[in-house]
C-alpha cells in the first residue's frame, strides 16, 4: 500500500441548496465546529452505559412452531 496526492474538488449546486449527510458531515468536519461534535467525556459516558447493556444478554426462549 502506497500512498498518493489526490485532487479534491467541490461543486456548487446552484439549483438547490441542500446537499446529502455525507456532504454535510464532511462539510461540518472541515468547518470543526465543535456543536456538532461529541465530546471524548459524552462518548465514554455513552459507552459506559451501553457497554453494561451489551453484556447483559438473555437467551432467546424458542417456542414450537403454531403456538
Amino acid at each position: 500500500m502506497a500512498s498518493m496526492p489526490v485532487e479534491l474538488a467541490t461543486v456548487k449546486n446552484a439549483q438547490c441548496d441542500e446537499v446529502d449527510a455525507y456532504e454535510r458531515l464532511l462539510r461540518d468536519a472541515m468547518r470543526a465546529d465543535p456543536m456538532l461534535l461529541a465530546r471524548e467525556d459524552a462518548v465514554e459516558a455513552s459507552w459506559a452505559v451501553a457497554e453494561h447493556l451489551l453484556g447483559n444478554v438473555t437467551p432467546a426462549h424458542i417456542y414450537e412452531p403454531g403456538s
